[in-house]
């Protein structure tokens, strides 16, 4: 889902400031045919599939459709609704084939929607991120006055009505830690820093690192290719060219699994080896190792590939290698059903829950949950070598492949600094010479999670039980820690 890589598309955002909407006294300026395109875009997002389709089809560049899928595409826009609902446009700005959409939600969240267009105006390329807030951005923060100011912030944000955890930290030493909103509201049962909450795409980190556990055991190889683990893999080019460290980095080539037949399938999967039939007949989009983009499928056939070589079932190796050396016991992939585990509930804007998307179980790709003291005690063992060992750690978190276009037309500009991924983790540079981090995110209808660990001990966990809940939280904390001043 495109949620998934607000992280990424962020960094890919221009910080100039964005015109606003004209004034009622101001002439109206003449509609180019890239606004068109793009309200048009706004318009279909809550129509029927069939119609999300048609528009796809005759809206969408021919080369951005032939390289992500026609049922890719219009599933893209399915996750476009989830995230921005009835939004309204406050801000246009237009760069060459380029526009962007400052768009405010229901709950006055703020999103910055990025098109990228071809000759013909039709769209090439998009993206979401969380806009940034309105104003000047806050100086520095002195390291001394950071609790008071990340407590000022997020109290701020739970009496606005945020629902989830926040901890902020240093060393695995809590300096903020608190909880908002219900967990479950039709049992007023509040929500605690050892709630469990869906992670949504954070789980790719405990796949990853539970492949670099069969690779310190010597059981797996970073160059091992599909093939040598699943021989009977019925695509032939992901079986015989796409190798581990690809699938880890997100440059196999592979797509989602997210369409009709998972669809109709999803209150039964249960397994690494049944999402992986969703994928089965995939062929890489591109050659294997070219270029990123970002790939569900590329991490069930990990999970599947780690259960072949370990001779475990997946669930059972991520409670093995991860989730028990790091001490977490409030984290697992529990059944949508699994009312035991006092898991939170997660809910739409629209204040309904999350139960019709849920799948029965989450993948290898994401759904898991885990409270927000877990993932402490998870960055805390992970440091100190518990999980793997330091230069695993160090490779898993290097930046093996850029995200987004390259800079140029469309793209950052020549010589900025980019989002980048490592094996199983994002590597995010900081802005304006702000501490870079590594970590994840992840989203899905419902729930909203972050989790980033910096070089010089913080780390910032924001995991939310409502729709878009975390992200501009997390990226106020993140800018606050990465821009403290000594002191």
């Amino acid at each position: 889902m495109l949620r998934y890589l607000s992280i990424a598309i962020l960094v890919l955002l221009s910080a100039s400031p964005l015109a606003v909407a004209p004034s009622a006294h101001a002439a109206p300026a003449a509609e180019s045919a890239q606004e068109a395109r793009a309200k048009a875009l706004l318009e279909v997002l809550s129509k029927p599939r069939p119609e999300r389709r048609a528009f796809v089809e005759q809206n969408f560049a021919p080369e951005l459709i032939q390289r992500r899928g026609l049922d890719d595409l219009t599933g893209l826009t399915a996750d476009l609704n989830d995230d921005l609902g009835a939004a309204q446009l406050v801000g246009v700005r237009a760069g060459g084939e380029t526009l962007e959409l400052v768009l405010k939600t229901a709950n006055d969240e703020r999103f910055e929607l990025r098109l990228r267009f071809d000759a013909q105006a039709r769209i090439a390329g998009l993206g979401l991120a969380p806009a940034p807030p309105m104003g000047a951005a806050p100086g520095p923060v002195e390291e001394s006055a950071l609790p008071a100011a990340v407590k000022a912030l997020v109290d701020e944000r739970i009496a606005k009505g945020f629902s989830g955890a926040v901890i902020v930290a240093k060393d695995g030493v809590p300096v903020f830690a608190a909880a908002g909103g219900d967990a479950d509201r039709g049992a007023r049962r509040a929500n605690t820093l050892d709630t469990p909450i869906n992670l949504g795409s954070m789980n790719k980190m405990f796949t990853a690192l539970v492949i670099a556990r069969l690779v310190e055991q010597g059981v797996l190889g970073w160059d091992d290719k599909v093939g040598d683990h699943l021989p009977e893999w019925p695509q032939a080019r992901v079986r015989d060219e796409v190798t581990i460290a690809q699938l880890l980095s997100h440059r196999s080539g592979l797509k989602a699994y997210w369409g009709e037949e998972h669809d109709r399938r999803a209150a039964e999967i249960d397994t690494a080896a049944e999402y992986a039939e969703l994928c089965d007949d995939q062929a890489p989009a591109f050659t294997p190792g070219e270029r990123f983009e970002y790939s569900n499928c590329g991490f069930v056939l990990l999970g599947l590939i780690a259960e072949r070589a370990a001779k475990k079932d997946y669930y059972a190796l991520v409670r093995e290698l991860v989730y028990r050396p790091a001490g977490m016991t409030h984290s697992d992939h529990y059944e949508r059903d699994d009312a035991a585990s006092l898991r939170a509930i997660g809910y739409l804007g629209n204040g309904q829950d999350n139960s019709k998307s849920l799948a029965r179980r989450g993948a290898p790709a994401g759904g898991g949950y885990a409270s927000a003291n877990d993932l402490l005690r998870f960055t805390t063992a992970l440091r100190a070598g518990k999980i793997v060992k330091p230069a695993t750690l160090a490779l898993m978190t290097t930046k093996h492949s850029t995200m987004g276009p390259p800079p140029g037309p469309g793209g950052p500009p020549p010589g900025a600094m980019q989002a980048g991924y490592g094996y199983g983790f994002g590597v995010l540079p900081g802005p304006n010479g702000a501490e870079g981090f590594f970590g994840h995110n992840g989203g899905a209808p419902g729930i909203n999670a972050d989790l980033a660990m910096f070089g010089s001990g913080w780390c910032v966990i924001v995991l939310s039980n409502q729709d878009r809940g975390a992200e501009s939280l997390a990226r106020q904390l993140q800018r606050m820690v990465g821009t403290r001043t000594p002191g």
